[in-house]
C-alpha cells in the first residue's frame, strides 16, 4: 500500500520540487543584472484600486541618465543619501525606469533606510511589476529580512499576488531558498535570513496554504523541501529568537 503525501498530490518528488521552484525564478528571480547585483550587496485583497502601478521588469543597465533612473539606481546601491537628495530635488518616489521601481530595488539590495526614505515620500507599497511582484515579494526573494519586516509594519499585503505568475511572498522564499542550494546561484544562502522572513511573514498573517490560481501551496513546497523550513510552514514553527545556533 502506498503513502501518498500532500506534496505527490500535486505530482511534485524531490527532483520535480527543485525544478518546479527554479522554473519559477524564470518569472519571480533576478534578471541577469539583478543577480550580479546580489553579490554585491489580479491585485492582492482589492484594496489597491486601478491606480497601482504595473509595469514591465528593467532588463538590465541602462544608458538612460533621467531623473528616475538616477533614483532607481541609487536605491539598487543602497545610497541613501543620493536617494534623499534626488527626493528632495522633487524626483517622484514611484518614477520608474524601464519598469524598474526603486522600491523594488530597495527591497532587492535590502536597503532598509532606502525603503524607508520612498516610503515616507509616498511610494506605494504594492506597486507591481510584470510578473506580478510586489517591493515585499522581491525582499523575500532574496532573504532580506529586516526588509520584509519594514515593509509589512507599513502595511505590505504578506498575501500579495498578482498574475501571470501568482508569486506570493512566502512561495518566493522558497524559489529563493530553493536557488541557493545550486553551487552555481548567484544569491548567498542566508539560510537564517531567509527563516527569519517566513517567520514575519507568516505572524504577520501570510497563509503557507494558500496556493493562488493552480499552484501548491508554500506549505506543500515546503514539506517536500523538509527540515527546519518544512516544520515552520506546516504550523511547528521554531521561533528564531528562541532557536540554539
Amino acid at each position: 500500500m502506498s503513502t501518498t503525501t500532500p506534496w505527490n498530490r500535486y505530482g511534485i518528488h524531490c527532483v520535480g520540487l527543485a525544478t518546479l521552484l527554479l522554473s519559477a525564478n524564470s518569472s519571480c528571480g533576478p534578471t541577469d543584472d539583478e543577480a550580479l547585483s546580489v553579490a554585491e550587496a489580479p491585485l492582492d485583497d482589492g484594496s489597491a484600486g486601478s491606480d497601482v502601478p504595473l509595469r514591465d521588469p528593467a532588463d538590465g543597465l541602462s544608458d538612460d541618465d533621467s531623473p528616475a533612473e538616477l533614483l532607481v539606481e541609487a536605491a539598487r546601491a543602497g545610497d541613501a543619501y543620493r536617494v534623499r537628495e534626488l527626493l528632495a530635488a522633487g524626483v517622484a518616489a514611484d518614477s520608474d525606469s524601464q519598469g524598474s521601481f526603486a522600491l523594488h530595488r530597495a527591497a532587492a539590495s535590502g536597503s532598509v533606510a532606502v525603503l524607508r526614505l520612498l516610503v515616507d515620500a509616498g511610494a506605494h507599497l504594492e506597486a507591481l511589476d510584470q510578473q506580478g511582484r510586489t517591493a515585499l515579494t522581491q525582499a523575500a526573494f532574496y532573504g532580506n529580512s529586516e526588509a520584509v519586516v519594514f515593509l509589512l509594519s507599513q502595511g505590505a499585503n504578506p498575501n500579495a499576488h498578482a498574475e501571470p505568475t501568482n508569486q506570493t511572498p512566502l512561495r518566493a522564499i522558497l524559489s529563493g531558498w530553493t536557488m541557493t542550494l545550486s553551487r552555481r546561484s548567484p544569491l548567498p544562502r542566508k539560510d537564517e535570513e531567509r527563516f527569519a522572513a517566513a517567520w514575519a511573514l507568516i505572524e504577520a498573517g501570510a497563509d503557507p496554504h494558500f496556493g493562488p490560481g493552480d499552484h501548491p501551496p508554500p506549505a506543500v513546497l515546503a514539506e517536500a523541501l523538509g527540515g527546519e523550513i518544512g516544520r515552520l510552514f506546516a504550523g511547528d514553527p521554531a521561533d528564531p529568537v528562541q532557536r540554539p545556533r
